[in-house]
């Protein structure tokens, strides 16, 4: 009898150590899931399509307020300004949680966050804290940010050229060394 209770104590014992097993695989198993996730949205946010689609949002809204200056906007444009406003506060907030350190660190992220903090302050603040002279600053910025969008894009795609380029190279090499032997062995056979 004593042999069978110690045989249950250690089972029961081993239960334990097996359920704290499962419990800290499952933490880390849910670490490693809350990564990959993080992982999903920072190729989200950094692809050329996503990218394109900021893009587009500021050349439409330095459009509207180049072509449609003050503050007599028609209720459709001022519909498109909120939503770039909202969208370009999403992105930064979306980016600054994906991030951390790097988009605290990054100059032209702080320009977008202090750019988009005055958009802000000057469309929904009854205070007048923005002149017109700062006005053109910002529009300025807007131009900015899209240039800077705009070039990164295009040092992507440059990347995604270049890496292509040295792959079909590379095969290119491949299949010539293979074509080279091809006619060694052929060549040795015929003698």
């Amino acid at each position: 009898e004593k042999a069978l209770e110690e045989k249950a104590k250690k089972l029961i014992g081993d239960g334990d150590k097996l359920e704290e097993r499962a419990a800290t695989t499952t933490a880390s198993e849910m670490a490693s899931e809350h990564r990959a996730r993080f992982e999903i949205c920072r190729q989200f946010v950094e692809r050329p399509s996503t990218q394109l689609l900021t893009i587009f949002f500021i050349y439409l809204d330095i459009i509207g307020h180049c072509l449609l200056p003050g503050e007599n906007l028609s209720s459709m444009w001022n519909a498109i300004f909120h939503f770039t406003t909202a969208f370009f506060t999403f992105e930064l907030l979306l980016q600054a949680l994906l991030f951390h350190a790097r988009f605290f660190s990054h100059w032209g992220c702080l320009v977008d966050t202090v750019l988009i903090a005055m958009r802000l302050v000057r469309g929904y603040s009854s205070f007048e804290i923005i002149n017109q002279h700062h006005l053109v600053l910002l529009y300025f910025l807007r131009c900015w940010r899209f240039a800077r969008l705009l070039n990164s894009f295009i040092a992507t795609e440059k990347q995604k050229y270049t890496a292509l380029r040295r792959k079909l190279k590379s095969q290119i090499e491949s299949t010539n060394d293979w074509k080279k032997k091809a006619l060694l062995s052929e060549d040795i056979a015929k003698e």
